[in-house]
């Protein structure tokens, strides 16, 4: 467990079991990183998203991943986690392809005087200076110099988040 549990907006709070022991009430918690400075968030490790409805303890909600899931990627040796920008090289470097997908806040926007539309354009500039944006370059072009209709593409999500932007149909 980390330290860093006292900044969860909403703390521990054990299961509720009947008198045969089944779950009434799941346990729960809510942590968010809205919550954590950058060099708190880096002190982190990995860990499989999961946890134990029935968990009496913090530890045990913490270790409920299933028996059908892996945690080979969790915990001291998972490595630190990354932020967009080092996981955005981290891909290049990898060669790996991938979309990026901006999830609704958990938070009241704007946070902090962050509005939600300063969020997706964060986004947008960390994939511009990563230089990661030849594909919606190309998609571009291809939609308001050519006027294309439609794209047909093995690997439909750059396509498809491209439309979404910029209000395609």
């Amino acid at each position: 467990m980390t330290p860093l549990a006292s900044k969860c907006i909403k703390s521990f709070t054990p299961a509720v079991l009947g008198p045969s022991g089944q779950v009434t009430t799941p346990a729960s918690a809510e942590c968010r990183t809205s919550e954590l400075t950058l060099a708190e968030f880096k002190t982190l490790t990995g860990k499989m998203d999961a946890f134990n409805p029935a968990a009496q303890t913090p530890a045990q909600y913490f270790g409920g991943t299933p028996d059908f899931r892996t945690n080979v990627y969790a915990g001291p040796t998972s490595g630190h986690l990354l932020t967009f920008t080092e996981s955005i090289a981290l891909f290049k470097q990898l060669g790996v392809k991938m979309t990026p997908e901006l999830k609704s806040p958990s938070v009241t926007m704007p946070f902090d005087g962050f509005s939600q539309e300063m969020y997706a354009q964060k986004l947008i500039d960390e994939l511009k200076a990563a230089g990661d944006g030849d594909l919606y370059k190309v998609l571009d072009v291809l939609a308001k110099d050519v006027g294309i209709l439609g794209v047909f593409s093995d690997w439909a999500a750059p396509v498809t988040f491209y439309a979404n932007c910029m209000g395609l149909k």
